[in-house]
């Protein structure tokens, strides 16, 4: 124990210290929760999973531009550690889950990557945020890992929050108030739905009797049904009723302000009603507002830590974000109907995007030819009726 304080005294200022060492609650509500103790919270969980978990099932690839054309890198050592097997205990999924889920709850994910003899990566291995400290020496940022020692920089894949810092330790207040809420519901009906309240008589009792009327009437209060009070008793609710409190408005209020601490559409969580019309616009605003950039941090610690520095620009990481939205079959004919009329893609890429085989010829990129000018309309009909006469 006297360990843990100690890795966490070093990572935290004078003013979080308290906090973290239990001294004090860190949030206006009164609520003490540690990162991991948010997740309790519904919100906080529905947001980091719902991140998570789709950028770890997003495809990321390492590909390689040479002139105008494109291609998968596939025999880049770096393609097998992100797309496959990024260590031997872990697939690429739940690496990038558990990098994901590390960065969004403490503001920064750490791997340690081991190189071979000839400096390319092997390996990535996962580490927890409270194992890692990150230091100075000789003017050079070196992170010190425990059970492992000194990791330099350039073996240190770090995938980093905004600034670094933790969103729930930003955020504290809000979350400390959802828990708030969320503990006085449980209270509230963990006591049968009765109002915590005041037992009086102006009769004198002994503390034997006193004893005995507050066990009956705390045993009472777990079940329904009407409660008898001893002759002589009033009871006085000192509880402010659920209704006068705005309960259901405060917790919807608090879920809706951690869904936008974390660029989370409020109906991707379950909170409020997402229309057929309006899903896919909220669809599209999770993608540019939360995921692009979470995704262009990752590309990027990619190729600076995992590709040579002679390989790029030419070599690089991409994830593939255009299809975590073509699952509706309709919209997905829809759009390759569209990139095949245009030219931009050929048959035999559609048949690659829909994981089927290439067939004879279909490399050619085709293009409709159905728009004239006006002023050659009536030229262009003369010619197809005097063929079809013909």
């Amino acid at each position: 124990m006297r360990a843990v304080f100690r890795a966490r005294v070093g990572k935290y200022d004078s003013e979080t210290v308290p906090y973290y060492a239990g001294l004090s609650t860190g949030s206006a509500s009164g609520v003490n929760l540690t990162e991991a103790q948010s997740l309790a919270v519904s919100t906080v969980y529905a947001c980091v999973y719902r991140i998570a978990s789709s950028l770890a099932a997003t495809p990321l690839e390492i590909l390689r531009k040479d002139g105008k054309n494109v291609e998968k890198a596939e025999a880049n050592p770096a393609f097998t550690l992100i797309t496959h097997q990024p260590n031997t205990e872990q697939t690429a999924y739940t690496f990038w889950e558990y990098l994901l889920t590390q960065s969004l709850m403490y503001g920064k994910g750490y791997a340690i990557i081991t190189r071979n003899a000839q400096g390319r990566a092997e390996s990535l291995t996962p580490v927890p945020y409270y194992s890692v400290e990150q230091k100075e020496a000789n003017r050079e940022t070196v992170f010190k890992v425990d059970g492992v020692g000194m990791v330099p920089l350039e073996n240190m894949l770090c995938i980093s929050n905004l600034i670094g810092l933790s969103p729930l330790r930003l955020q504290r207040d809000n979350i400390g108030l959802a828990k708030a809420a969320q503990n006085y519901g449980s209270d509230f009906f963990a006591n049968g739905g009765q109002m915590v309240g005041i037992l009086s008589t102006e009769q004198p009792l002994k503390a034997q009797q006193v004893e005995a009327v507050q066990k009956q009437w705390n045993q009472s209060n777990t079940k329904a049904g009407t409660k008898l009070l001893p002759f002589g008793f009033k009871y006085q609710p000192i509880t402010v009723p659920p209704e006068t409190m705005s309960f259901i408005e405060t917790r919807k209020l608090q879920a809706e302000e951690i869904a936008r601490a974390y660029q989370v559409p409020a109906p991707l969580v379950g909170l409020g009603q997402a229309t057929y019309d309006n899903l896919e616009q909220q669809n599209l605003l999770f993608k540019q507002g939360c995921l692009l950039p979470w995704a262009r941090r990752i590309e990027q610690e990619i190729d600076r830590k995992l590709i040579p520095s002679f390989e790029r620009p030419e070599t690089y990481s991409k994830y593939r974000l255009q299809d975590m939205y073509r699952t509706d079959l309709r919209a997905q004919a829809d759009f390759y109907t569209a990139m095949l009329q245009a030219g931009v893609l050929s048959i035999n890429e559609v048949r690659e995007d829909l994981q089927r085989n290439a067939t004879e010829k279909g490399d050619t990129h085709l293009i409709q030819v159905n728009t004239y000018a006006l002023d050659k309309v009536s030229e262009y009909s003369n010619k197809i009726s005097s063929d079809a006469v013909q």
